[in-house]
């Protein structure tokens, strides 16, 4: 399976520099500073001020999508990677 992983946060691009040296990381993490992407896929809701931890997968091919929110990727790999199948 072809998976580009891609990571976007509303952190500062030297927050993204440390996590991924903490965490080693072989993947780009992308500033989302207007709030853009968090607030169109409900990973960022500015009414209750709170960020939510998730991910967007896309089939570039088809265009199907999945969008989970409040959810770990780290912990649950193996059931993100089966439902990346599925698209």
């Amino acid at each position: 399976m072809n998976i580009e992983v891609i990571g976007i946060s509303p952190s500062p691009p030297q927050d993204h520099a440390a996590f991924k040296e903490e965490n080693n990381l072989n993947f780009e993490i992308y500033t989302d500073y207007q709030y853009e992407f968090g607030g169109r896929f409900g990973f960022i809701d500015l009414g209750e001020s709170t960020i939510h931890r998730g991910y967007v997968g896309v089939n570039p091919e088809s265009d199907n999508m999945i969008v989970e929110v409040d959810y770990l990727v780290g912990q649950q790999l193996n059931a993100v990677l089966e439902k990346m199948k599925d698209l």
